[in-house]
């Protein structure tokens, strides 16, 4: 039978798992889950369980328990659990064997549930003597699952004893002992169990120490056993049958050993693992794996006084079995490599001296496996750098910093222990060739613990690496030793590291050395001094450059390009957060102003490197540690690696150095502002990002007065050119050939004239952020006197720069909101897409700043700038889509404002748009619903609290404009599709009694959108809820939705009755999502993809008969189709659903016998509520209304 577990409860107490005896069959018995409380008889419940079973073991315990249930009854005993105890012990003790193995289940099922009262440790002694007796002698023939459930009981009873008195517990524990030995596995693991529950239980120090003892005598006995025999020599010939015995009994042994050593005393403990570490021998043998978890547990739970005795001795054996390597099996390595790792941590703490004398030992054995499979390198690896943080705490890397030189490596214990872990990983190369990715991890790891230290103990090291990188250098998948030797030069700095590795020209050949160092260089240079790169690298770098113009071979040409190039690529790491900014900033800047001049290669490079001094200095005035760390990935990738923060490098992150580099870079940033604003004039566009975004840096550092200056001066030398194209366009009297060139001159300066005030515009908004009052006004007075006088492309570039100026400066917008007014709307809206996006951004940020206004002054003039929105909004499919975007970015602004008044914000602009409702004019009230739509879809909860807002736009379904009902349907389908049930049952009769009547209108769709709409709210309030509330004349058409609706899910339902059944959540959910996506406004549909418009086919000739017989004007019909299609305001989704025909085709007019073809060719298109109408301003001029009206279908006729 299959292994099972159960449980008894007994009184109140909780089940108590509980094994089945072992019957007489040898095998387990199943689960026995017995339940009865107090009173309860046992008897009873083992009859109610077991007396339907075929199995004789089971009609065995049956026929016990009635017999000594029988037997109590005679006696006049009560059924108690103790009662039926007492009887089965007395009945166990005169058995044959023939009873005992039902008896022994019976004792084993009995004892947990027999209280500490009726059990007492005396009885319990009596019968612990019982049992024991049976089992120094058992009959022969005695199955497996007998013995195994006397064990059981002994172990019972042996909680039951005194614990306080080592007589009472020697005998239970030694005979449990004995058997936790034993060859049955059965057996053996429930004595083992047992043993291990017992020591849990003592209290006592006393017999503590004497079942410690105890264990100790066991553990020598079959020690000197095993020593007689050779069975610690693999190699010694032995006699299979008798060898096979006594390993196996010293394994099992060593299986108790590992489970009490938390248990035994330190004196017992300190003996044990004086010798069983004298037992691992240096190849793998069956006891390896047993005798390493016996140290793991002592080495965990051992005092480390205990420990620093012996630790020499484990070392020793660890190491010498580590070093065969790859001869023993790798979980014994990854075990012994954890162990030593393990014991010279815990020795790290007591004993620093004995932890560093044995370091470079261990880290020697285990390091030998980083070259290893994945997984023993990996974990190789991981051990190393633990011990390597250990070694290098505070105190150890303060020792360090106090020795800068050679001669100071050797003087401190400390030093010694650092010096040799690096030699054994210098030597590590030699015998690996290529190391390993983990290996490299290990190494990258020790070069940023050291620090600058690792210039001195890790020299050989790195010269390894490089010359490792030389010889491979053209291989691929390089990027973990570039890392390892990017480490090197986060950790000692570029200065030292090109000490060891020069990058060196070697002038006879023409070739330059080291050059893959320069890529590093470039990723993991930081806190480098701005006064090397000057005296170092771009002296290197113009050295390179004479030597290409004297090289002759392509090849030598391209490297030796390429390589000066590089170099001065090197300026943007030198920039970050240099150790010298303040005093070599100067000098910096004439080289680089003269660099520029020279070579238009270098404009990038320069530009690059000035946003990295400039953003440096200000993050961290800022303290802005996220900008400071996404800046630099690969470095911070590095040092997360390590467990290492960028602000623990030896870096001068301080805000007072912070302003010393401002006040520098202050100094000389007019004049590169003033050289990089000439070479933005004369680059092409592609070139002039980064420039501008230098300046746009260098315009924070510098005086406000000095950019006026500047600005001032750019701008007059702009109006000298158009007076000079105003003087060339005076009339020339002369030749006609004199007069043809002065007015291309004329030409040619204008253009220029052109192209430089666009220029203008350009760079404008990088003055802007840093600009101050006087400035923001004179960029103002620019761009107002420019706009007009420019062409789009300009005007583009000036509305992006005016839109930047209301971003950054607010208070620009309160005060001179008039002059913005009067700019914005004097100027003829463009044409062109990208210049109206960047005019919206200023309409954008002036009516977010109107709307959070309090005057109510203010407040009003908010109403000019929308009604160019509004315009916009029956403009063609672009402009339109930009104006709804820009009502979106608006709401959103207001919404997620920190202004204690946000909610009354976004309000102010709902009733804003809700005035525009009670215009005249049909083309602006169905524009204002279009864009009310578009709102209330990204603020569906918070439409509601706006008061009147449903109720008015409700009422305009007593208008009789079908462009206006048209926006309404399409308001109420939005407003329907995204409020949730809870909501919708509040406003429901008011908007099921609005649309009913339209139900009746086949002009325009209106009936197929009143069809939608009642089919979602059927589907998210009930049938029940909306025909309660229709009124009766409209009964009809609600149901026929409703039957509709099951029409087109029966057959799916029916479809996937053979497939696997899914939730009706999860149905739910997402035919939620898809029905959402179908009844979204158009103007939102194309942003989230989910609208498709599905194009119709031409009718054949055999159709024609058909159709014309539902449509008495077949002219007429052909007319509106040719509508619906110009519009594509309609989609098929709406009206099919799983390929089956909707309801709302069932009510149309036409044959009702057509064939299900003919249907499907016929059917009506419903409109999604299209967004897509034009709006005027109601304070503007209103246009005639040139739409064919239609009745209110409750109008007379």
């Amino acid at each position: 039978m299959e292994k099972s577990r159960r449980g008894i409860e007994v009184d109140d107490h909780e089940p108590i798992e509980e094994e089945a005896a072992e019957l007489d069959d040898g095998e387990e018995g199943p689960q026995i889950f017995l339940q009865f409380g107090d009173g309860s008889d046992v008897c009873k419940a083992i009859m109610e369980r077991y007396a339907r079973s075929s199995a004789p073991q089971h009609h065995h315990l049956c026929a016990s328990a009635a017999a000594m249930k029988s037997i109590l009854l005679d006696e006049g005993l009560p059924l108690t659990p103790a009662a039926y105890f007492a009887a089965a012990i007395t009945a166990f003790r005169d058995s044959d064997s023939d009873s005992t193995a039902a008896l022994s289940a019976f004792i084993a099922i009995l004892i947990p549930h027999i209280s500490a009262e009726s059990l007492t440790p005396v009885k319990a002694g009596e019968a612990v003597v019982v049992l024991v007796e049976f089992l120094k002698d058992p009959p022969s023939g005695t199955a497996t699952g007998t013995v195994r459930s006397v064990v059981k009981s002994l172990g019972f009873l042996a909680l039951r004893v005194d614990l306080e008195d080592w007589n009472a517990v020697q005998l239970p524990l030694d005979t449990l002992l004995a058997f936790s030995m034993d060859k049955r596995p059965k057996v053996r693991r429930c004595a083992q169990v047992c043993v291990e529950k017992l020591f849990k239980t003592f209290q006592s120090s006393a017999v503590t120490k004497m079942a410690s003892k105890a264990v100790l005598y066991v553990y020598n006995s079959c020690i000197v056993l095993a020593k007689e025999k050779n069975l610690f020599k693999p190699d010694v010939p032995r006699n299979r049958l008798v060898s096979e015995t006594g390993q196996m009994k010293i394994l099992h042994l060593l299986t108790v050993l590992k489970q009490i050593i938390p248990y035994l005393s330190r004196r017992v403990n300190a003996k044990i693992l004086a010798d069983v570490c004298n037992h691992l021998a240096c190849h793998f043998t069956c006891f390896t794996r047993h005798i390493l978890s016996v140290l793991e547990a002592l080495v965990e739970h051992c005092k480390v006084d205990v420990l620093v005795h012996q630790s020499q001795d484990i070392i020793s054996s660890l190491t010498l079995y580590l070093s065969v390597g790859k001869k023993n099996p790798v979980g014994t390595v990854i075990s012994a490599s954890t162990l030593l790792h393990n014991l010279l941590q815990k020795l790290h703490d007591a004993e620093p001296n004995m932890f560093m004398k044995n370091l470079p030992v261990v880290v020697t054995s285990i390091a030998g496996f980083l070259n290893s499979d994945v997984n023993t390198s990996k974990h190789a690896a991981g051990l190393l750098q633990d011990l390597f943080n250990c070694l290098l705490d505070e105190r150890v890397l303060q020792i360090i910093a106090s020795h800068s030189s050679d001669n100071g490596r050797e003087s401190s214990l400390e030093m010694i222990a650092i010096s040799s872990a690096c030699t054994m990983l210098d030597k590590m190369f030699t015998s690996f060739g290529f190391p390993s990715e983990h290996a490299l991890a290990v190494i990258a790891f020790l070069f940023l613990k050291l620090g600058e230290s690792s210039y001195f103990f890790m020299k050989d090291v790195l010269l390894k690496l490089s010359q490792t990188m030389n010889e491979n250098e053209d291989l691929p998948n390089m990027n973990h030793l570039q890392e390892c030797i990017g480490a090197a030069v986060v950790a000692m700095g570029p200065e030292r590291l090109l000490s060891l590795i020069p990058i060196s020209l070697d002038k006879g050949n023409l070739t330059c050395s080291n050059t893959w160092l320069i890529a590093i260089l470039k990723k993991f240079v930081i806190g480098a001094s701005l006064q090397f790169f000057i005296e170092h690298v771009a002296p290197l770098a113009r050295s390179l450059q004479k030597a290409y113009n004297k090289a002759k071979k392509k090849r030598l040409l391209h490297n030796l390009k390429s390589c000066s190039r590089d170099l001065w690529d090197l300026l943007p790491a030198f920039c970050r957060y240099p150790t010298d900014t303040s005093q070599s900033l100067a000098s910096l800047c004439k080289m680089l102003i003269v660099a520029m001049k020279e070579d238009p290669s270098k404009h990038e490079t320069v530009a690059i490197a000035l946003q990295e001094l400039v953003n440096g200095n200000r993050n961290i005035l800022k303290d802005n540690q996220h900008a400071k760390q996404g800046s630099y990935f690969s470095i911070c990738a590095v040092l997360e690696f390590a467990h290492i923060d960028l602000a623990s490098l030896p870096l001068d992150l301080s805000k007072k150095s912070a302003c010393r580099n401002i006040e520098a870079l202050s100094a000389s940033s007019i004049d590169l502002i003033q050289i990089l604003t000439d070479i933005f004039f004369d680059s092409p566009p592609e070139k002039r990002a980064y420039i501008k975004e230098a300046i746009r840096c260098l315009a924070y550092v510098t005086e406000s007065a000095s950019m006026k200056n500047f600005l001032v001066v750019l701008l007059e030398k702009l109006d000298s050119l158009v007076k000079k194209s105003v003087v060339g366009s005076e009339p020339s009297v002369g030749h006609a050939q004199v007069s043809d060139k002065k007015e291309d001159a004329r030409m040619a300066v204008e253009q220029k004239c052109e192209k430089t005030r666009c220029l203008v515009m350009e760079l404008a908004p990088a003055l802007v952020e840093a600009a101050d009052e006087d400035l923001i006004i004179i960029i103002f007075d620019y761009i107002r006197s420019s706009l007009s006088a420019i062409d789009e492309p300009g005007q583009c570039k000036a509305y992006y720069a005016l839109s930047t100026i209301l971003k950054e400066h607010s208070w620009f917008c309160s005060t001179r909101t008039d002059d913005l007014i009067d700019l914005l709307l004097s100027i003829k809206g463009p044409a062109d897409h990208e210049v109206l996006k960047n005019r919206f951004l200023c309409f954008h940020y002036l009516l977010f700043n109107l709307l959070k206004s309090k005057e109510e002054k203010t407040y009003m003039k908010a109403f000019l700038v929308l009604n160019e929105i509004i315009l916009t909004l029956k403009s063609k499919k672009e402009s339109r889509k930009l104006a709804y975007d820009l009502l979106l970015n608006i709401s959103a602004s207001l919404k997620n404002s920190e202004s204690s008044i946000e909610e009354s914000n976004l309000e102010r602009l709902f009733y804003m748009v809700m005035g525009y409702l009670s215009s005249s004019s049909p083309h602006i009230m169905s524009g204002a619903v279009s864009a009310l739509s578009l709102l209330m879809y990204n603020n569906p909860v918070f439409c509601l609290t706006v008061p009147n807002l449903v109720t008015s736009v409700l009422a305009l379904l007593e208008n009789k404009d079908n462009e206006v009902i048209k926006a309404t349907l399409g308001f109420i389908k939005v407003l329907v599709s995204s409020l949730q049930s809870n909501d919708l049952l509040e406003i429901l009769p008011d908007i099921v009694t609005a649309i009913l009547p339209w139900s009746s209108v086949s002009k325009h769709h209106f009936r197929s959108k009143v069809g939608i709409i009642l089919e979602i709210l059927m589907r998210k309030c009930g049938y029940d809820a909306i025909d309660a509330i229709a009124p009766a004349k409209y009964k009809g058409f609600v149901k026929n939705i409703s039957e509709a609706r099951e029409s087109w899910k029966k057959p799916r339902e029916i479809g996937k009755s053979d497939t696997p059944q899914e939730s009706t959540d999860s149905k739910a959910d997402r035919f939620r999502g898809k029905r959402l996506r179908a009844d979204t406004p158009r103007s939102f549909e194309k942003q989230s993809g989910a609208h498709k418009i599905q194009k119709v086919k031409p009718r054949k000739k055999h159709q024609t008969a058909n159709s014309s017989a539902t449509n008495s004007n077949p002219a007429a019909a052909k007319n509106r189709k040719s509508e619906s299609l110009d519009r594509g305001d309609f989609s098929v989704s709406e009206i099919r659903s799983g390929g089956k025909t909707s309801g709302l085709n069932k009510n149309k007019r036409g044959n009702l016998n057509e064939k299900p073809r003919q249907r499907y060719n016929n059917k009506r298109k419903i409109n999604h509520g299209n967004l897509n109408g034009a709006v005027t301003s109601p304070i503007l001029s209103q246009e005639p209304n040139k739409r064919r009206k239609l009745k209110h279908p409750r109008s007379k006729r």
